[in-house]
């Protein structure tokens, strides 16, 4: 079986204030903006997924980047 993709309830719950605070924010957004479906939270999530992939492919470029560098310079390597 996979891991869940969900069962962060109690986690949340039982969390930090910060946590408790994303829970409230995502909760009156949800309320405000009529997303009450499972199907259009869903589309609200694929979209963020989709996003946070994106910015961690961004972050490990960078990475990426940096870690050549630092190597070049301990290799006294010129730089580009």
């Amino acid at each position: 079986m996979s891991r869940k993709l969900y069962g962060h309830f109690l986690t949340v719950m039982n969390g930090s204030d910060e946590l408790l605070d994303h829970y409230e924010k995502h909760m009156d957004a949800m309320t405000g903006e009529n997303l009450h479906s499972k199907s259009k939270i869903a589309c609200e999530l694929a979209w963020r997924d989709a996003e946070i992939y994106r910015l961690q492919a961004v972050v490990n470029r960078h990475e990426t980047q940096i870690a050549m560098r630092q190597q070049e310079r301990s290799e006294g390597m010129p730089q580009q």
